[in-house]
Parts: structure tokens; C-alpha cells; sequence
């Protein structure tokens, strides 16, 4: 009998922080996530699956034909940082040309795609499997 109760409070044990698990595991995966936000940019993608606008004639990247990707220095693409809290995450950027992409392009430039997502879930899922291990 005790041993199915050990069982039982490892499994809550488990239930009751598997929101930590999740957070931890992300958290160590941060660079990934910026990644897959910086992909999705490169790719004239927005968050919600729209995509960028085409450069225009007179834009100062002429020569780049078809959508915005928002890279000229890369100042911008590395200033893209997740913000992980309590119960999902947000993406921001630290590079002075944050609120002017955000205004011209809308806040959509953060975040991830529903692939991007199922991305993240493939990445993190053998790390979570593990720590649930451990407490196991």
C-alpha cells in the first residue's frame, strides 16, 4: 500500500509543478525561441502567419526583392529577446529601432507562427520528459 501512495505523491508532486517544469525547460531555451522568431522575420513572416510587406523602389534595400525583413545591420534581430512569466511568454527586442518597427509594422514582428510553436514543443518535450524523470 505505501508504495502506491509514494506513487501517487510523486504523480502530484508532478501535476502541481509541471508549469515550473515547463518554465524551466524554456527558459534554458531562450536563445531558441529568439531563433525561431528571427527565422520567421527573415522569412517576411509575422506572428500571426501575415506577412510583411514587400520592399518598395525606394527603400534602402532596393535590391532585395520581395517582403521586409527587417534586417539591414542585424541590430535588430539580435536585440529580440523572449520574456518568460508565470504562465506564457512574450517576445520584445532591446535595439533602439524596437518601437519604430513596432509602429510601422506592428507588434506582430514578436512572437511565433503555429510552426514555430510546434517547433518549440519538439524542442522542449524531451527536456521536460526528462525532469519529470527525475522526480520519478
Amino acid at each position: 500500500m505505501s508504495v502506491i501512495i509514494q506513487a501517487i505523491e510523486k504523480i502530484e508532486n508532478i501535476l502541481n509543478g509541471i508549469e515550473g517544469i515547463i518554465r524551466t525547460e524554456a527558459n534554458e531555451n531562450r536563445n531558441f525561441m529568439a531563433d525561431l522568431n528571427r527565422d520567421q522575420l527573415l522569412r517576411g513572416e509575422k506572428s500571426d502567419g501575415s506577412e510583411m510587406p514587400n520592399y518598395v523602389k525606394d527603400s534602402k534595400q532596393p535590391q532585395a526583392p520581395g517582403k521586409i525583413v527587417l534586417f539591414e545591420t542585424g541590430d535588430f534581430h539580435q536585440g529580440i529577446k523572449p520574456i518568460l512569466n508565470e504562465k506564457k511568454y512574450l517576445f520584445d527586442g532591446d535595439d533602439d529601432k524596437t518601437d519604430l518597427m513596432i509602429h510601422n509594422y506592428g507588434a506582430k514582428i514578436f512572437g511565433l507562427t503555429d510552426e514555430s510553436k510546434k517547433e518549440l514543443r519538439e524542442k522542449l518535450t524531451p527536456g521536460v520528459k526528462e525532469r519529470i524523470r527525475k522526480i520519478l
